[in-house]
Formats: structure tokens, sequence, C-alpha cells
């Protein structure tokens, strides 16, 4: 029970006819916390119906008398004090009752703790809110409105925890504290009241604003932040993460509930007491959708405290690193998002890898390096975009798939990563599949420059060693395989008949000359036993167009499995001798086992694929 004592009350009563008579109330105070509180309210009180009309001015009322009126918040206020001045207008018509506050509040020293466990949640030395206008009508619409002109806001402070079992300490806030709430206290997190619970209300409760009309129009003037921290600890990482945002001073301007207009953001901090964190841009976040169009950055932020985060999600500790990030939000009236994340790593470095089982399986080390320029550094530009009402949106979620395509993208297109550090440079795309000719393993001059990037790629990661594997197409290559045994058949029968001096003048030729051909092609079919080969009644080889010559050579051919397996090793066999050439060390290539496609592949061209890793 709460007491007040140095009452002193003045009332005179009259007809209801009679005009309004001054009335006097000073000197509240309360025995217990209260001492040294001060109510005065001097004004007019009518009788009928009842009206009361005057200036109020309260000090020193201990806030946290209001925590007997807020029993299913599972919070309570430790202290503070309530600094109340300006004029009141209170009714009781017909429709409800009416309550018209113009003036000045403040909030002092105000500490306020979670009930389960006791633990600080926020508070702040100063809250002042200049210039307010309080209406509460339940005939208008919206029934509630509250214009502020100004808040003020000096050395606050906000503890933000994440629980052991994920549960966000601001969110449990918003449970009913009590029975209910340790019924519930096995569930994943906290559940705020639905709308659609508010709504079923019993009939009778209250004044039922119309549908579609906002219970609250909400106006403030501008924010001025002086001087606030914010700490972060996170319990469910093991071990445990804490954070602070320190030094906050900004300020945030006009907005409404009733308007679009959005307010000018420019707010500065430091995040562990070394990192500068700007936030500037436009916002209104009274607005459903919430819009906003602001731009955020951090500069040389340390990343080792961070490595309880990279152990849970990567299987990997950060040893050091510094993160700068500029990022840029938009949140259009119609909820669409669009984000821009520019994030700068200098010298990520992680420690040895941790077993985690939910750490992703994808080569985190592996797309470091590869994303890593010749200095160490990493740049990255992760766009993401979405729809705020969307019921299954998650900012957090789609952050993690960007990131996670990232790293996969480093599996499958390693050296289109790697291009990203040479500056004006124009790759060909596909960087790790260099292609051949149907049936041939000869690098053409065609791709000296694909090559030429290949190599100055895999020069400027020495750590890394590439594997190469050849390719076939299967049957779709048959034919043309069985025809490039023959050419080389032909040149080498050719080159046979050619005094020494001319062989080694034609050594580069990869094909007989055309003035040749057919003598070369007379020559390889007068050698070669075929059994179907035509013959004379005497049982000799009589003679046959080129043409003919030409089919009965290449069906003796064979294109099997073999055949196949043999044209994609010497593919990579020719790859490999090329990059060598270009500077890549031998030691640094290796050849994996060769590759062949069935003849329903689709999508298969003949070519050589380069993987890298780590050794």
């Amino acid at each position: 029970m709460r007491e007040a004592a140095g009452l002193s009350l003045q009332a005179h009563v009259l007809d209801a006819r009679q005009a309004p008579l001054p009335t006097r109330q000073e000197g509240a105070k309360d025995s217990g916390e209260a001492a040294g509180a001060l109510v005065r309210l001097q004004g007019q009180l009518r009788a009928a119906p009842w009206r009361l009309q005057g200036r109020l001015h309260a000090q020193g009322l201990p806030v946290q008398v209001a925590g007997d009126y807020l029993p299913r918040v599972n919070a309570r206020v430790v202290r503070g004090t309530a600094d109340a001045d300006g004029s009141i207008d209170v009714s009781l018509p017909a429709g409800g009752p009416r309550l018209g506050f113009d003036g000045r509040v403040a909030l002092e020293g105000l500490a306020l703790n979670t009930l389960q466990p006791d633990a600080s949640l926020l508070g702040w030395r100063s809250l002042q809110l200049q210039s307010l206008r309080l209406r509460l009508d339940p005939a208008a619409r919206p029934a509630t409105r509250l214009d502020i002109g100004q808040v003020l806001l000096h050395s606050f402070y906000a503890r933000l925890t994440l629980s052991p079992q994920a549960r966000l300490n601001v969110a449990e806030v918003l449970r009913p504290a009590g029975p209910a709430s340790s019924a519930s206290s096995g569930s994943s997190g906290a559940t705020a009241p639905s709308a659609s619970s508010a709504s079923a209300a019993p009939a009778g409760t209250g004044t039922t604003a119309r549908p579609g009309t906002p219970a609250l129009r909400l106006r403030i003037g501008g924010i001025t932040l002086d001087g606030g921290r914010i700490n972060w600890a996170d319990h469910f990482v093991q071990p445990n993460y804490s954070a602070s945002l320190g030094e906050v001073h900004g300020s945030i301007g006009a907005f409404a509930s009733d308007s679009p207009q959005q307010a000018t953001v420019d707010l500065r901090a430091v995040a562990e007491g070394t990192a500068p964190v700007t936030l500037t841009g436009k916002v209104n976040p009274l607005l459903s959708p919430p819009q906003l169009d602001v731009n955020g950055r951090v500069d040389d932020l340390q990343l080792a405290p961070l490595s309880p985060y990279s152990t849970r999600y990567a299987g990997y500790g950060i040893e050091r690193g510094l993160l700068s990030m500029n990022v840029h939000y938009d949140i259009d009236a119609g909820g669409k998002l669009e984000a821009d994340n520019k994030l700068v790593l200098r010298q990520l470095t992680f420690g040895p890898h941790v077993d985690s089982p939910t750490a992703t399986k994808l080569p985190v080390l592996l797309a470091v390096n590869l994303l890593k320029d010749p200095n160490g550094n990493i740049n990255l530009d992760i766009p993401i975009s979405g729809s705020l009402n969307d019921p299954h949106f998650s900012l957090g979620a789609v952050i993690a798939q960007a990131v996670g395509k990232l790293i996969l993208r480093a599996i499958t297109a390693p050296f289109s990563l790697m291009a990203h550090m040479f500056a004006g440079a124009a790759p060909p795309p596909q960087l790790n599949v260099v292609p051949f000719a149907a049936g041939q393993a000869q690098l053409g001059a065609a791709d000296a420059t694909r090559l030429a990037d290949i190599a100055r790629l895999l020069q400027a990661k020495p750590q890394l060693v590439v594997t190469i594997t050849g390719g076939t197409c299967g049957a779709s290559e048959a034919k043309a395989l069985r025809q490039a045994v023959l050419e080389r058949r032909l040149l080498q029968a050719w080159r046979r008949d050619l005094p020494r001096a001319e062989a080694y003048a034609h050594a580069k030729d990869t094909q007989v000359p055309a003035k040749y051909r057919d003598q070369a092609l007379a020559e390889l079919y007068r050698s070669t036993s075929l059994p179907d080969k035509p013959r004379n009644a005497l049982g000799l080889a009589r003679s046959v167009s080129p043409q003919t010559m030409q089919d009965l050579l290449l069906q003796s051919i064979p294109d099997g499995k073999d055949q196949l397996q043999a044209l994609a090793m010497r593919r990579a066999i020719a790859l490999r001798e090329a990059l060598s050439k270009l500077g890549v060390p031998a030691a640094r290539q290796f050849i994996a086992a060769p590759e062949t496609l069935g003849a329903g592949a689709s999508g298969c061209s003949p070519s050589a694929r380069l993987s890298v890793s780590l050794p």
C-alpha cells in the first residue's frame, strides 16, 4: 500500500449550474520511497458533468510506483523519478473519459530490470519530453494523439542479452510475468500478444476503434541523443561473446505516424572502444512497413572477439583481422528492401579447425584464400533484396544465404573469384574450363589469352594447388575421335617417305597438306590390314576411290572406352605442359583420373577442367 503525507486540499462543491470553483492540492509526499516528491494542482473542478481543468506541477515522483500497475510485463522499475509541468484537462462525458495535457515531462535516473532473471535492461540519466501535447478522446479518430516537440535523451544505456536458449531479453519483457510465463518458459522465444487476440477482447471492456483506424497518432519533432552505451551479451554461443557500442551521439529529425515524411538521421558511436560507427540518412519507423534510406559505416572493427561466431558457423576461430563496412539499406513504401553491403576484411587469419555440429560443410578456408587480393585483404560486395511483406522474410537468413552463395561460388567458379584482384582485367568466362576441338588434344592459338589469364591467377596464389581433369563426351565424340586418329596416322604415313630435311620442315604440321592427302591415304590403305578390303578375283586388293579408302580406314579404328580415356588424359597433359611453360610450377599441378560422360549427357563439350585447393 502507498501512503501520502503532507496533503493539503481545498475544495468548494456548489450546484453544478454554478461556475466552476478553484481547487488546490499540494505537498503530496509518499511515506516511503516517495519522500521528497511534490505534486501541486491548481485549477477548476466542475461537478456535473465532471471536469477538472488546471495546472499540474509534479516533481520527484517515484516511477517504480508504476510497476504496481504493470503486472503483465516481465520487468520492474528499480528506480527513477518523474517530473511534469503543464496544463491538464480531465473530463467524464457520456462517451468515455477524456484527457488532455500540454507541457513537458521528464524521467530522471531511470533503471529498468528484467524479472526472470533479475538483470539490468535499460536506463538513463535524463529523458526530457518537451512541448508535449497528449489527447485521449474515445470519440476521436484516432482515440490517442501524442505530439512531442523534442525528445532529449542523456547518458542512456541498454543491455541486450541472448540466453543459452536463444531468447532475447527485450522480447522476454513483453511476455506476461508469473505462472503464465513459467508455463511457457519451455518455448523457444517470447511471444507478444497478437493482433487477433487483442481484437477478440470481450465487448464492453473498452472502446473499439473503427476498422483500419490506428489506435495512436504519434508525432515527434526530433530526438537528440547525448552519450549512450549499448552492451550485447550472447550466451547462446560457446564460448560466450560480448560487445559494446559506446559514445552514442547524434540526432533524428521530425517524423510522424500519419505522414510519409522521413526524419533525417545523423548518429555517431564507437564500437568496442576503437571502431568509429556512423549512421546517416532518412527514416520513419512509425510507418507500416517502416521506411528508410540509410547509410552505415564501421571502420577497423577488430575481428578476433567475433571468434565464437566463426567457430560455431565456420568451424574455425579468428586469430586476427579488421573489418570495415559500408552499407546502404533502402525500404520503400511497398515494403521492398534493397541493400548493398560493402565489406573490407584486412589480414583475416583463421586458427585451427574446431569441430562444430552447426558449422558449414563448405570449404571456408579455400573461399577466403580465393577472395584475398595480393595484399591479403578481402573486398566483398553483397547485395540483398526482399519484401518485408513476406511473412517468411528474415534479414539474417537472407544475408546468410548470400554469404553461402559466395562460398559455393568458390567451389564452382574459383577463377572468376580470383579475377577480381586484377583491376581492368576482363578475363573470359569460365576460366576453370579449357575447351578442345572434338577428338583433339591440341591447344589452339585462340586459347593463348585464356591460358595466360589462368597462369597469372595461379601465380598470384602460390598457396594453392591446381588439379587438372581431362574429359570427353563419350559416344557423341566418337566420330570426331576416329577422324582425329586417322589424321594422325595419315601424317605419320606421309612423313615416313619424306627426305629428312623436308620432314623436319613439316615437323609442326598437324595435318597432311591437301595436295599430298590422297597419296598419303593410298599409302596408309595399302599398309593397313583390313578384313573387308575389296579384292579382285585373284584375291588382290583392287583400286577404290579415296573416299572409300577413308571410310574403310575409319571403320577399322576402335572408339571404345579405352580410347576415350586416353584422349581425356592427353588433354590434361597438354594443359599441364602449357601452364608449366607459362610459369606455373609443375609441382603445384596434379592430373586427376579422366572423365568420360555417357551418350545421354547434355551440354557436354570436349574440355579439360581445373580445380584449385589448399595443399
